[in-house]
């Protein structure tokens, strides 16, 4: 088991060691959040004003990664971490690989009940939810699936499943943004991350809602691991120099260590297109732990 006090306690450290090496003589020893850069004294870790914080969500197969301000951190579960997972549904349905059934609405003949889908590989179950549907409705469907199957044909038969967990778009991506923005952190450092390339960035997590990246991620296809992790200098092609943070099957694309553009314009403009091109790179060790590796260096 991970003792979260002492991690927060040698995290902290680390950080504020790494802190004092960018900040101007003079300053207070602190930890500085990586969200909002606001800095906290040692004794935020007694009022519990700084968090650790799994990286991506816990539900999605994160770890304990990095600290944050509890603010950021609270704000992030309820605006962005929710959407995210929902979005997860949705992707886990498709590619059968849902680990756990999700509440749905089935509706067919004109006729409606709550129901719990199971997607295996490529298989689909529908259970009815015992004690949530009115008898007589479930019944009348139940007869008319029944008919479906005596009569050996479906055609002209229609159904459609509903999720209850519908998500908000833009916020499940960001919420993907802020988890590779928070892994880049722990590999790298400040130095990284308070570079002036990486303001958009934190102005898009502070405002989920607004379109102040148009794009800035990929979801690949396929039944991809959930576990996988990566992060890589993108070399080739050129047009797509940055660091690109793999979490499973979702790819989020942060601003280069080489003195390049920013990636977002020539991301966007080649939105829609068919990515062939293979991507090359050198690849940075995925944290188990904040590393501040540039801070150090």
């Amino acid at each position: 088991m991970v003792n979260t006090g002492r991690s927060r306690s040698s995290w902290f450290e680390r950080g504020a060691d790494a802190a004092q090496r960018i900040l101007s003589a003079g300053s207070p020893r602190c930890y500085i959040c990586p969200l909002c850069l606001r800095g906290f004294l040692p004794k935020a870790l007694e009022t519990d004003l700084l968090t650790v914080e799994h990286v991506p969500p816990k539900r999605l197969g994160g770890r304990r990664l990095v600290l944050t301000c509890r603010r950021c951190n609270s704000r992030a579960g309820a605006r962005l971490d929710h959407e995210v997972m929902k979005r997860e549904l949705i992707y886990d349905f498709h590619y059968g690989t849902m680990g756990r059934p999700a509440p749905a609405r089935l509706t067919m003949a004109d006729h409606s009940i709550n129901v719990e889908v199971h997607a295996i590989e490529e298989s689909i179950r529908v259970v009815g939810v015992p004690g949530s549907n009115d008898p007589r409705v479930q019944n009348k469907l139940s007869e008319e699936l029944d008919r479906l199957v005596e009569s050996g044909s479906w055609q002209g038969s229609q159904f459609n499943l509903t999720f209850y967990r519908g998500f908000r778009h833009r916020p499940a991506l960001v919420g993907w943004l802020r988890a590779g923005y928070l892994a880049a952190f722990a590999a790298l450092g400040y130095r990284y991350i308070l570079r002036t390339s990486l303001d958009i960035v934190r102005q898009q997590l502070a405002n989920p809602e607004n379109e102040l990246l148009r794009v800035f991620s990929v979801t690949t296809q396929g039944q991809i691991s959930r576990e996988e992790r990566r992060i890589l200098l993108v070399q080739r092609p050129a047009w797509m120099t940055s660091l690109a943070v793999q979490m499973g099957r979702h790819i989020v694309f942060l601003p280069s260590l080489e003195k390049a553009p920013s990636p977002y314009e020539r991301l966007a403009q080649k939105a829609g297109e068919r990515a062939d091109e293979r991507i090359t790179g050198k690849l940075i060790p995925w944290p188990v732990k904040p590393e501040h590796a540039l801070d150090f260096f």
